[in-house]
């Protein structure tokens, strides 16, 4: 991808999630970062698609942006342009995949599973519009505030990028990043990186009761505080979504709606 095939891109990206796609945000530092693969599909002399390799390790590398025009569907363009990336990742070295998807994107989903990739989590993807939040949010919340992220055995997580535990730098991946604590409950707040008017809650643990309550408070006042509009978070299988659907957090169509796949390189079918 070239930084002038941004207008080629941007004219199908916006006709994408109803124009909430993140691409018009991330385009620039996308076509500039020089250890990542972001790749074009070129039609004519048109820019009809993309993809991007993200290396996370050595071993591992997220696969993420994967695009096509939506007036060429079904034409085998977005399988094309997998391929494409996932031949790049091999040629790389890397031995391992990852990437999330929406529970609907059925194309994909098939396309994935056939070659390779299985299914290994599910989350429920959750939003909260700022303008809806009380005008008067308490702010004496006796929560403890600290920089970076607590020592966790878990998956945590940006936008739709989900961490590996093992992976040495993840707060390379979380700007920002702070632990607040309440309680036996504690999250992780980071600045979303693909939308900026986002502020992301990365990892969770025991988000119930009043503790909880003060967690989210908090998250709630820290957007306010950095002037983001939305409170985005990712919620797992075995944590209840009860506290934040009483304080109106939403999910687009249902819970458990955002699933993360994973393969080796080696097992790929072409």
């Amino acid at each position: 991808m070239k930084p002038e095939d941004r207008a080629d891109v941007l004219e199908f990206a916006d006709r994408i999630w109803e124009g909430h796609d993140y691409l018009r945000y991330t385009f620039g530092s996308w076509v500039s970062d020089p250890a990542a693969y972001f790749a074009a599909l070129v039609l004519g002399d048109r820019v009809v698609g993309c993809g991007r390799l993200l290396p996370l390790d050595r071993r591992r590398a997220w696969l993420e942006g994967l695009r096509v025009n939506p007036d060429l569907h079904s034409r085998g363009l977005g399988r094309l342009m997998a391929h494409h990336v996932m031949g790049e990742a091999r040629s790389r070295g890397f031995k391992e995949l990852l990437f999330s998807t929406y529970f609907d994107n059925a194309h994909s989903i098939r396309i994935s599973e056939r070659i390779g990739f299985e299914r290994t989590r599910s989350f429920t993807n959750l939003e909260f519009e700022l303008a809806k939040a009380p005008a008067d949010l308490p702010k004496d919340l006796d929560v403890q505030t600290a920089p970076g992220l607590p020592s966790v055995d878990d998956l945590v997580w940006n936008d739709w990028l989900f961490l590996p535990p093992d992976l040495p730098d993840r707060e390379r991946h979380l700007p920002e990043a702070s632990t607040v604590r309440h309680g036996s409950c504690c999250i992780v707040l980071s600045r979303n990186t693909k939308y900026p008017h986002m502020l992301d809650i990365g990892w969770m643990d025991a988000v119930e009761g009043e503790s909880g309550k003060r967690c989210i408070y908090h998250a709630m006042n820290e957007a306010r505080r950095l002037g983001c509009t939305r409170l985005h978070t990712m919620v797992p299988e075995n944590i209840s979504l009860d506290l934040y659907r009483e304080l109106g957090f939403f999910y687009f169509e249902q819970p458990l709606d955002v699933h993360l796949y994973r393969t080796e390189t080696a097992q790929l079918k072409a």
